[in-house]
């Protein structure tokens, strides 16, 4: 992936941190294992002099919400699965902006 951090006006932001957290390829989040020693999936970045900051990633997939009991009678229905798109969350910090989180 390769992005750009901009203001509303479109101005490139120098210096912001990036946190970026995603699911492995099995739809879970390091967080869910309880043998993981340590971040798996995540990076902090800092946009560079020009806004920009890259990194590489599994593509990402889609994964079911829990889907038993009371959402899983909404979710029946309303006809609806149970599963959330493919996605990454991304988390934009840089003093004098409100913090951004996707």
């Amino acid at each position: 992936m390769l992005c750009t951090v901009k203001d509303i006006d479109g101005n490139t932001i120098a210096g912001a941190e990036v946190d970026i957290w995603e699911t492995d390829s099995k739809g879970f989040y390091d967080v869910q294992y309880s043998d993981r020693s340590g971040p798996d999936g995540r990076a902090i970045l800092t946009s560079d002099g020009s806004g920009a900051f890259w990194f590489k990633a599994i593509l990402p997939v889609p994964y079911p919400i829990p889907h038993d009991g009371p959402v899983g009678k909404l979710l029946k229905q309303l006809g609806r699965h149970p599963y959330r798109p493919s996605h990454m969350h991304f988390m934009f910090k840089k003093d004098g902006f409100d913090p951004l989180i996707t």
